[in-house]
């Protein structure tokens, strides 16, 4: 018995939208898993297999379209590359002129720098891309670190191939031919961020809450409310613009200039948090010559972060907001920000 045409059509149909939709979904898995391979790959600093591009978020690993801006080759047309060129020409000079004329580090030799390790601190090396990233922390710090890092465990990022662990021959050798590379951003807002972070986001973090605890019995001027043992934003500026200058080195929220020697280290890229999703792509591509293109995280320069840093800063005294500006007023001339709080 011959069976009807038209169902063996349909069979046919069927069978072909099924094969389809088969091939479609191992093509997407295989696909998804090749890229992941890649971003472990560029994390644990091995060599990426081929050439193919995927723009991958640095925060969450996530292929860009899912919750993030995308960034591809095509993206990085000739007049963008001339863009990010220019704004890093344009960075170079107000730090060198502002370096020149307000900070004296010039009077140190790179042979004296790294024959101190406690100057190198902040200062973490790859071999690989031959690279040094002089790091600041609550500057997408550790999203950069465990880039550069195999070991991603968040409680020894900062240990890893620190070059300050390094004797003076590695070190210098390092100093003298690997590129350099900096993030920071705003002043104003970094202290707020590390204000946030680490007494009210974490305040229970053994150092920070003693120091909770000092800061608010030196600086609340009614002492009946000492219950109360986490510092307002006021009192945390008081404390650091304070006459004890060893306030000052913590390294959450000592100065670019001090710390990590902005002016004595010749950088050859400066990024900023504001402008990460541009940056990121460009140091990667650009500066360390990979084949896969880390876009920064997002700005969060939203009306609701705004109205967080005016309402912070509305209930400091102009005096003690004047002392915290004398603090940073050199990173604020060398990496040419605006000496002002957000209104």
């Amino acid at each position: 018995m011959t069976t009807p045409i038209m169902p063996r059509i349909r069979l046919r149909v069927a069978f072909t939208v099924f094969y389809a939709f088969l091939i479609g979904g191992i093509c997407f898995t295989a696909n998804r898993i090749y890229h992941q391979h890649k971003l472990i790959e560029l994390i644990n600093g091995e060599s990426p297999s081929n050439k193919a591009v995927k723009s991958v978020d640095a925060i969450s690993g996530t292929p860009f379209g899912q919750g993030s801006n995308t960034v591809s080759t095509e993206n990085m047309t000739t007049s963008w590359l001339q863009d990010m060129e220019a704004i890093q020409s344009e960075r170079q000079e107000i730090l060198q002129t502002a370096c020149s004329k307000y900070v004296n580090q010039s009077f140190m030799t790179l042979e004296e720098f790294a024959s101190d390790p406690n100057n190198m601190v902040s200062l973490i090396y790859n071999d690989k891309y031959k690279v040094i990233y002089n790091f600041v922390h609550k500057v997408a710090s550790q999203h950069l670190v465990k880039i550069f890092n195999k070991n991603v465990d968040v409680e020894a990022l900062y240990t890893a191939n620190r070059l300050n662990k390094l004797k003076y021959g590695a070190a210098i050798m390092r100093l003298r031919n690997y590129k350099k590379f900096i993030f920071i951003r705003d002043p104003f807002t970094r202290f707020v961020s590390v204000y946030r972070n680490k007494f009210i986001e974490h305040p229970d973090e053994k150092y920070f809450k003693l120091l909770s605890k000092r800061i608010v019995q030196k600086y609340r001027e009614d002492k009946k409310s000492n219950a109360e043992q986490m510092p307002t934003f006021s009192e945390f500026v008081d404390y650091i613009t304070g006459y004890d200058k060893s306030r000052r080195a913590n390294t959450h929220w000592s100065s670019y200039v001090t710390r990590n020697r902005a002016c004595l280290l010749k950088h050859d890229f400066i990024g900023k948090l504001e402008t990460m999703e541009d940056d990121f792509p460009y140091l990667f591509q650009h500066l360390l010559h990979t084949d896969i293109i880390i876009a920064g995280p997002r700005n969060n320069t939203t009306t609701g972060h705004t109205s967080i840093l005016q309402n912070l800063y509305s209930g400091v005294s102009e005096k003690s907001i004047g002392k915290l500006l004398k603090f940073y007023e050199n990173d604020f001339r060398v990496f040419g920000y605006n000496m002002s709080v957000p209104k």
